[in-house]
């Protein structure tokens, strides 16, 4: 009975076992039918959220522009902002070249002035076309009656052409009353057209003398602003020249300053050495005055004793000796303390 137990708990851990494998598996299988067409399905998913994302910001973009164009307050908003930087550009080219801008607009007078011209010439051309025809017209309506009172005449004797030459004198009739009706109208707009050409002949003379008046203030602006060019321009120079800051004048600053320890430097290293030398040129000028003097009691002694008649003193040396004994301003130079050396070695 025991062993039966065993048995069975053995196949059940068994059955177990192979329950919990195939679950796996399962769940493997799963797993990696799962990832594969996730793989799948991402890419797709990808571009659906980018188109989707395109999308709205081209209809945003769309909406935007729509509402600029359609709300009112937007359109004036706009206006005012293009109006804006027209005048701005205007400005800077106002700025770059006054001048430019007044001759260009006189050249563009001259030109409206040579097109208004050109105007009033093709209106006379057609008044004069207009009086032609006007007179051709009266031409033609004499003619006309002429013909009607010939007609007249021919259908007043009878005879076989009364009835054609009545129709004549009828038809010439009808004839001369068009061409007449046709003449008062045109004689109306031949007269309006005399009007407007001395409206426009009076408006061109105003306007050639206006040109005039704005080319002169043209020239006159043009002068005014290269004097007052120039004039700026010394101005500013002389500004540069008197101003008191600045790069230039910062370096000018400093190279003084430098020049002025420079020299101090300079000049208290020279008192400093002429402090310490003067014990040293005191004793050289007392070593000197000792030497000159011994020479001197030397010669006094060859004078009076006359020995040692092969050594001669110079009368420039004895003259030299007598002047430093003197006192006098210049010294003597070094040449003459060597030959009274030279000497005192001699005698010695």
């Amino acid at each position: 009975m025991a062993e039966s137990n065993k048995i069975s708990d053995i196949l059940q851990s068994r059955e177990k076992w192979g329950q919990n494998i195939v679950t796996l598996l399962i769940l493997g299988a799963l797993a990696a039918t799962g990832i594969y067409y996730w793989g799948l399905i991402v890419p797709f998913l990808l571009d659906m959220a980018t188109n989707t994302l395109k999308l709205a910001g081209a209809c945003a973009a769309l909406g935007a522009i729509g509402w600029m164009v359609l709300d009112p307050k937007m359109r004036t908003l706009w206006l005012y902002a293009y109006r804006s930087m027209t005048r701005w550009l205007t400005r800077q080219f106002v700025d770059i070249d006054p001048i430019g801008i007044l001759n260009t607009y006189v050249s563009r007078l001259k030109e409206r002035l040579a097109e208004m011209d050109k105007a009033i010439g093709e209106l006379q051309g057609q008044r004069d076309q207009l009086a032609a025809f006007i007179s051709k017209n009266e031409e033609e309506r004499i003619h006309a009656l002429e013909r009607a009172a010939q007609a007249k005449k021919i259908a007043e004797q009878g005879g076989e052409n009364a009835a054609r030459m009545r129709g004549q004198m009828g038809l010439q009739g009808r004839q001369a009353g068009r061409l007449d009706a046709s003449n008062k109208t045109l004689t109306k707009l031949l007269a309006e057209m005399d009007k407007l050409l001395s409206q426009l002949k009076k408006l061109r003379e105003t306007s050639s003398l206006l040109m005039e008046d704005i080319s002169a203030d043209v020239k006159l602006r043009t002068e005014q602003y290269k004097m007052v060019t120039r004039g700026y321009s010394a101005f500013k120079r002389a500004q540069k020249m008197m101003a008191s800051g600045g790069a230039e004048k910062e370096l000018y600053d400093e190279t003084l300053d430098k020049l002025a320890d420079d020299y101090s430097k300079k000049m208290g290293e020279i008192e400093y050495f002429m402090e310490r030398s003067k014990g040293m040129i005191d004793g050289a000028e007392l070593d000197n005055m000792a030497y000159e003097e011994s020479a001197l009691a030397q010669l006094e002694k060859w004078e009076k004793e006359g020995k040692n008649p092969n050594v001669r003193v110079s009368t420039d040396v004895t003259s030299t000796v007598k002047n430093v004994r003197i006192g006098e301003t210049e010294e003597a130079a070094p040449d003459s303390f060597s030959e009274l050396f030279e000497n005192k070695d001699v005698k010695r």
